[in-house]
């Protein structure tokens, strides 16, 4: 029955790989985010959240690339160190980092 062959299913459906890809930028791009935020916080019970969800997204990325190699699919570049400047000034207060994290986990949760 050629694809409708359920014993080879080595391989993703474009809904699946546009959904990977999409979590894959959105956690290279928190990891930037969250590695700026540990330079500049100062409360460190928001210091273990900004690290909790920067471990969570590094594990995100890491899932998503077994997934992507294994049904031979490019991995996206995605956001790099290139893409932040970790010397920056400290542009935002403590409680807007919390904020922050809030927000991007009711999104993450949604997606």
């Amino acid at each position: 029955m050629g694809i409708f062959n359920k014993e080879n299913r080595n391989t993703l459906t474009s809904a699946e790989v546009s959904a990977l890809w999409l979590q894959y930028m959105g956690d290279s791009m928190a990891i930037c985010v969250y590695k700026y935020f540990l330079t500049i916080v100062e409360n460190r019970e928001i210091k273990r959240i900004i690290e909790s969800s920067l471990l969570l997204s590094e594990s995100h990325i890491k899932k998503i690339t077994e997934f992507l190699k294994s049904a031979n699919f490019q991995v996206p570049i995605g956001f790099t160190e290139n893409d932040v400047n970790l010397n920056a000034p400290r542009l935002f207060s403590d409680q807007f980092l919390l904020f922050y994290s809030k927000i991007m986990t009711i999104h993450g949760l949604n997606a």
